[in-house]
């Protein structure tokens, strides 16, 4: 991924003689920080696993030691939602009455009530009402995935910001 990419270019760079400090290289990588990427925020673990790629990654990363207890999603009409949804539903197993689905406002989200045909679950007015709604129904771990429209609304809920990342005028 990204990592891979930049550690390339120091590769590069080092063969045309540019010292790099390798030391400095580890420090950058290990203090990077990727906010609603496999994110753990109390219980909730946030991902932006907006396309299918992202949504087999994120399965592929799910801890059976700690199990999803509800589910919080959210997606564009620009990707194969259906199939992500059903991937996400299929590997955290969470039952329909733990479900939560909502809509970013963004004129390409889809449907709250779209994603609830498709896989039943709670249609809710808003990422923020998902995620509150899924917080009251589980006691362990809630989920939060999908666009990342999506997942900005949800965080900045659970983190009290007005929005995620704030954007100052």
């Amino acid at each position: 991924g990204n990592a891979a990419v930049a550690l390339g270019v120091c590769a590069a760079l080092v063969e045309q003689g540019v010292w790099i400090d390798a030391e400095a290289v580890r420090r950058g990588l290990s203090s990077v920080r990727w906010p609603a990427r496999m994110e753990s925020i109390g219980r909730v673990l946030i991902d932006g696993a907006h396309n299918l790629d992202g949504v087999g990654a994120l399965c592929a990363a799910l801890d059976a030691e700690a199990p999803i207890e509800a589910l919080v999603f959210g997606a564009s009409n620009d990707k194969p939602w259906a199939e992500m949804l059903r991937a996400i539903v299929n590997a955290t197993g969470v039952g329909a009455s733990r479900r939560f689905f909502a809509a970013a406002p963004v004129a390409r989200a889809v449907a709250a009530s779209e994603l609830v045909a498709e896989v039943d679950g709670v249609e809710c007015p808003s990422p923020a009402a998902a995620l509150r709604q899924a917080l009251g129904a589980a006691d362990g771990r809630v989920l939060v995935c999908g666009s990342l429209y999506f997942v900005a609304r949800a965080r900045a809920e659970l983190l009290g910001i007005v929005e995620d990342p704030p954007i100052s005028q």
